[in-house]
């Protein structure tokens, strides 16, 4: 099993945290999406930040979700797979054995 990736919390900055209100990540969610969208900040786009904005959005900002990935963090690699749309996240959450295997 691949080891943690890291948190989904840090991805909307550095006041964020599990104690946050549903309000305060929202809101920090959506500065970071918009700061950071391709259409609007080219120069500064990074496809692995992207992705996991992505991600912490679809995870963080749903209450049933953020539980599970509060009890569980990364470590719940075929949970956070699910949601896992973008082919990077995908990647990011298989093991290297997963990957090549044919």
């Amino acid at each position: 099993m691949p080891k943690a990736r890291g948190d989904l919390y840090k991805v909307l900055g550095d006041k964020i945290t599990k104690e946050s209100t549903p309000e305060a990540i929202v809101d920090a969610w959506k500065k970071m999406v918009l700061h950071n969208h391709p259409d609007k900040n080219r120069a500064a786009f990074n496809q692995n930040l992207w992705a996991k904005l992505i991600l912490a959005g679809k995870i963080l900002k749903n209450k049933e979700n953020k539980q599970r990935y509060d009890k569980n963090g990364d470590e719940d690699v075929a949970w956070l797979k699910t949601h896992a749309t973008n082919p990077y996240l995908v990647t990011l959450y298989t093991a290297p054995e997963e990957q090549f295997a044919g």
